[in-house]
């Protein structure tokens, strides 16, 4: 499960959650016309987009339903005060998600 907090001046206590169930796992699609093997989080690829607001708690859980590869998530633009391992390569400066 990830926890992403987005920077604001606000109390815990009045902050907005947002709650979001992923599941990745592979799909065939015809993102160019021509079915193929893909990479998909509910189904959808590319994967959802989360707007949080300033103050905003993002909680993600991720269900890696990809048979036998690890998963690294990367959250582009959002700073990871606090929770720093759950961002950027798998291995280096995160764990990998297992299936």
């Amino acid at each position: 499960m990830f926890l992403l907090q987005c920077p604001g001046n606000f109390h815990r206590a009045n902050a907005t959650i947002r709650h979001y169930k992923w599941e990745v796992k592979y799909e065939f699609k015809s993102p160019n016309c021509y079915k193929k093997l893909v990479i998909t989080i509910n189904g959808q690829t590319p994967g959802p987009t989360i707007q949080p607001q300033e103050g905003t708690i993002v909680i993600v859980e991720v269900n890696n339903s990809l048979g036998t590869k690890n998963l690294a998530i990367h959250w582009h633009g959002i700073r990871q005060i606090g929770t720093p391992w759950f961002d950027g390569t798998e291995g280096i400066t995160q764990c990998p998600i297992l299936p």
